[in-house]
């Protein structure tokens, strides 16, 4: 694939050259370009989107550029004949992509190119250079947003493994919307959902010491504080590895307190200053934050699913 500039603008004619693309399947232009989906530059030229926009606004341009030497060079006239021909061409390769006014402004330039008269020539310039105008302002409309390579794994639905799908489905709206926000630079947004996203935690953590004998009710976690929380949950791991003499049960509550500890330190370090608003924070740390988080969701899941 190489790229070749127009002489009379600065939109780049793609030209398709290559051979053994992986698939050459046109995808519609709806699909395609669904707002929030990666699209590679590799997959917009293996799915001919850039090709047929590109060809469809050189087309324009050619009819135009040939008009305006007929008027200078009559030998050039009985290329006018062609204009109906290129004007179909035009229409499907713009296929979706395509407008009311586009297709307004085709029908016109195929109806006038039939006059010969001078009028008639005049006219049809005229519409040949509303359809290249047009075809190039429709072009303007559609945007792309540049990922650097190592943030589009956090855009995508990758960073959520299978097991937290199964087992913690609550977690996975703010785990997905921290990737987001990290590869779109909202760094302290993105702080913000992992934080969210580890809130499904205390309340596993209130049914896991209930299950092992503790009279904190899991629904008392809805209405308080992270503090709050942590503190009873903490108190009541301590009171029951105290009361349990199962060495297999002293061993899940040691586990428990040890999650109370790390969720503390999330607290400690970010959640604070995240959810009052006082904290700002660069790719990096947030990028280690979301890391931690989804490695704290992580393990909860994989105890859950290992369990009889």
């Amino acid at each position: 694939m190489y790229l070749k500039r127009n002489t009379d603008s600065a939109i780049m004619e793609t030209i398709d050259s290559y051979e053994g693309k992986p698939n050459n399947s046109p995808v519609p232009f709806a699909e395609f370009w669904q707002p929030g989906r990666i699209v590679s530059l590799w997959e917009m030229i293996t799915q001919i989107i850039l090709v047929q926009v590109a060809h469809a606004y050189e087309m324009a341009g050619v009819i135009e550029r040939t008009l305006e030497q007929a008027l200078d060079d009559p030998s050039k006239e009985d290329q006018r004949a062609q204009i109906p021909e290129r004007v179909v061409k035009i229409r499907n390769e713009l296929g979706t992509l395509s407008s009311f006014a586009i297709e307004t402004a085709l029908a016109t330039l195929s109806n006038v190119s039939k006059d010969s008269s001078n009028d008639g020539r005049r006219l049809t310039l005229k519409a040949a250079r509303e359809v290249h105008t047009l075809v190039r302002y429709k072009l303007l409309e559609s945007a792309c947003f540049v990922l650097p390579d190592h943030a589009t794994m956090f855009f995508e639905e990758r960073i959520v493994h299978e097991s937290i799908r199964t087992h913690l489905p609550k977690c996975i709206y703010d785990l997905e919307e921290a990737g987001k926000c990290l590869a779109l630079a909202r760094n302290t947004a993105s702080v913000y959902h992992s934080m969210c996203a580890l809130e499904p935690l205390l309340n596993w953590l209130a049914l896991e010491t209930a299950r092992l004998g503790s009279v904190y009710a899991p629904e008392q976690t809805l209405s308080k504080t992270w503090g709050e929380i942590l503190s009873k949950l903490e108190k009541e791991v301590k009171t029951l590895d105290t009361a349990h003499k199962d060495p297999a049960k002293k061993a899940e509550l040691r586990r428990l307190g040890d999650l109370c500890a790390h969720m503390r330190s999330v607290k400690t370090a970010w959640r604070d200053d995240t959810m009052h608003a006082k904290g700002q924070f660069t790719d990096e740390i947030a990028s280690n934050i979301l890391i931690q988080c989804r490695a704290m969701i992580q393990y909860v899941a994989d105890q859950i699913s290992g369990r009889p």
